[in-house]
């Protein structure tokens, strides 16, 4: 095969390809554009350069279980943000279901920072969840999760410290010859779970 048909063959693979990666990259582009809707902001330094860094949650409502998209931006000395964290799984899709199937009552509230720490909160029909990330060796890691769920008995709350390692539960009755139980145990976690790869309720402790 001469220099000449090498070269004809080179450019008729390139002709071929072209058309596919554009495909995808339109594809890619029209995924990222769906999450256009802005659910929730949240602003404080996260890394202690003194710096107001921002947490920016938005929801893709065309998909059909409407998923959330949680980015964290650090603030560069010099203006501007660097993208530090995009992810897809650390907070529930609001229609696991699709729009049309079974709800259970769950949905995301907001994402606030104090003292450095992001807290997502979340609510339930009859309750409440949150995680709690902190910047710590490099990464954003889980250091706390809570809950709280009613029912037609009582109530019943979880506090997770995994810093501490930590793990205390009450459970509390409306009915008063009933009495209220609370647990304190030692669960030890290590590593943290990342944020990068963290999904809700993966597990049964967090």
């Amino acid at each position: 095969m001469n220099r000449y048909t090498k070269m004809i063959n080179t450019v008729g693979l390139l002709l071929l390809l072209t058309p596919i990666l554009l495909i995808v990259s339109s594809a890619r582009l029209s995924a990222q554009e769906n999450f256009n809707v802005i659910v929730s902001i949240a602003k404080g330094d996260l890394n202690k350069d003194l710096l107001l860094d921002s947490v920016v949650v938005t929801q893709d409502t065309i998909a059909d279980t409407s998923p959330y998209r949680l980015e964290i931006f650090f603030a560069k000395k010099g203006g501007g943000y660097q993208l530090n964290i995009l992810t897809d799984q650390a907070i529930n899709e609001q229609h696991p279901n699709g729009k049309d199937g079974y709800r259970d009552g769950y949905g995301f509230s907001e994402v606030t920072i104090k003292a450095g720490v992001i807290d997502i909160f979340c609510q339930l029909l009859r309750g409440h969840f949150r995680h709690k990330f902190r910047y710590q060796n490099g990464n954003f890691e889980l250091i706390g999760y809570s809950s709280k769920t009613s029912d037609p008995l009582g109530m019943s709350a979880v506090d997770f410290n995994l810093s501490t390692g930590v793990y205390l539960e009450t459970e509390k009755y409306d009915d008063s010859e009933k009495k209220d139980n609370k647990r304190r145990k030692i669960i030890r976690i290590s590593p943290l779970p990342k944020l990068k790869d963290f999904v809700p309720y993966s597990n049964d402790l967090y």
